[in-house]
């Protein structure tokens, strides 16, 4: 067994369903760190997902909307479990 890990500059959403995923989540809060604005979406499992990005989209979801989050496959890669990072 192991995580898949994905970049949170990588995860993006939208509120129609994309091909191959099934992840969904509702928009629970915004926020901005300098210049990114930082989307924090619970997944319907009850897990809390952060998508970064540079918050240039004038028409911002509601917090509460319900979104379909997705990622381009190749950017995922899967740590094992027990696996030991590089130092």
């Amino acid at each position: 067994s192991g995580a898949l890990c994905v970049r949170p500059e990588r995860v993006r959403f939208s509120t129609t369903e994309t091909g191959g995923f099934s992840l969904c989540g509702v928009i629970r809060e915004y926020s901005y760190t300098g210049g990114t604005l930082r989307t924090t979406i619970e997944t319907d499992g009850g897990v809390q997902l952060l998508v970064t990005d540079m918050g240039q989209d004038d028409e911002r979801l509601a917090v509460g909307t319900r979104v379909h989050i997705y990622w381009d496959p190749r950017k995922a890669v899967l740590v094992e479990s027990g696996a030991k990072a590089d130092a």
